[in-house]
């Protein structure tokens, strides 16, 4: 008894229909992961490889959370409490596996910055950024929509992508760069962040509604799913060109929030034992920020 007991407080925790819950749990397990993770910057053959723990865990939790009960959620609610979820991932629950991923893998930083500056250089037209945005996040849109497998997806890259984020910052301001939250504020704040995260949502909130048609939900909500879909992928590239706008004709997000990062990135070897090659990343990021 005590044992369903357990699981039965955990699958009340884990619930998209208790979003205060389910951001306590994963809180939790991430200043877990993070003073674990600490632990293993002694050992530097894991250190490095050890950053990716961080979205698997929360994949896993926000899986479960949208698909664990066979809950009657709809769409709407699981689109707010994605939403909230998101806002809250860049906002906060990064801040630990970011700060870690600055300390454990420098270079997975600079890497990041030099691949943003590159892409950047690479398009000077709306439409062609527009189209390079679209087509890359295109793909992320169409995983969030598989049953199960989408929901796992999209908190990996949540958690992923918000972490790499509070890397860049944390790398700031450990460059004495006084406004090293200006680049996360930055993310927050701009118009496309909300359109994007929004076609994403849309996209799972879909696929949930697949879920539910064919384990016998019937065709109007085979017919809710479809229009979801198409619904987020047209917001996908409203907001693809809404970013490139901002990108070249506004000039936000541009590196402005972490001015020279590449020359003033900490570089410190991990527990003073490994030069900071040894620590190089080939993780593929989610979202373009």
């Amino acid at each position: 008894m005590g044992a369903r007991n357990l699981e039965s407080v955990i699958a009340e925790l884990v619930s998209v229909e208790r979003p205060a819950g389910l951001l306590a749990l994963s809180a939790a397990v991430t200043l877990g992961l993070y003073a674990l993770g600490l632990l293993m910057l002694r050992v530097p053959a894991l250190g490095g490889h050890y950053i990716s723990v961080f979205p698997a865990a929360f994949a896993v939790i926000f899986a479960l959370a949208v698909y664990g009960r066979r809950s009657s959620v709809s769409a709407l609610k699981l689109y707010l409490v994605t939403m909230l979820v998101s806002y809250v991932t860049i906002a906060a629950l990064a801040a630990p596996p970011g700060f870690y991923t600055a300390l454990a893998s420098p270079s997975t930083v600079s890497q990041f910055v030099e691949q943003v500056d590159s892409f950047r250089s690479a398009y000077t037209t709306l439409p062609s950024m527009s189209f390079a945005i679209f087509r890359h996040n295109l793909e992320i849109d169409l995983l969030s929509y598989v049953p199960i497998v989408g929901a796992a997806l999209l908190g990996f890259s949540m958690m992923d992508t918000s972490s790499l984020v509070w890397a860049v910052s944390a790398s700031s301001m450990w460059s004495g760069y006084h406004l090293w939250y200006a680049y996360v504020l930055s993310i927050l704040l701009a118009p496309d962040t909300f359109t994007e995260f929004s076609s994403y949502a849309i996209a799972m909130a879909g696929g949930f509604e697949l879920y539910m048609a064919l384990t016998g939900g019937g065709r109007r909500r085979l017919r809710l799913s479809l229009a979801l879909l198409a619904l987020s992928i047209c917001l996908l590239y409203a907001s693809a060109v809404i970013e490139s706008w901002l990108i070249l004709y506004v000039g936000l997000r541009r590196r402005r929030a972490a001015p020279d990062l590449n020359a003033k990135i900490w570089r410190r070897p991990v527990g003073g034992q490994c030069p900071r090659s040894a620590y190089t990343s080939t993780r593929s990021r989610a979202a373009t920020p």
